[in-house]
């Protein structure tokens, strides 16, 4: 279920609203038990980088349309993930490259 859903947000043709629906789906599965946050996490999905992507709104020749739609959903996941403060989903933040800076910039 989880690597249907990271496919969702990672297919370019996919409907707005089908990944918006992905987004929020992730946002749940934040709240819940540890190993549900450990497969969001794996390397198979990689579901935290793919999500932080979508932070990721302009570019030097242009802008991304669709990011910047879908900028606002992503980053009300990270929110929650911080206001929650689960220690496992903080370290795995930490863990994964560029995180840092992709959060940095928003």
């Amino acid at each position: 279920m989880i690597c249907a859903l990271i496919t969702t947000l990672k297919t370019q043709s996919e409907m707005l609203e089908n990944k918006i629906t992905a987004l929020k789906i992730i946002s749940n599965l934040c709240n819940g038990p540890n190993l549900v946050i450990s497969a969001l996490n794996t390397c198979a999905v990689d579901g935290f980088l793919t999500v932080a992507k979508f932070l990721i709104t302009s570019k030097k020749g242009g802008k991304y349309k669709q990011n910047q739609y879908l900028a606002p959903y992503a980053l009300d996941i990270f929110k929650s993930i911080f206001k929650q403060s689960k220690v496992q989903l903080l370290t795995i933040l930490q863990n994964i490259p560029g995180m840092r800076t992709l959060l940095k910039e928003k």
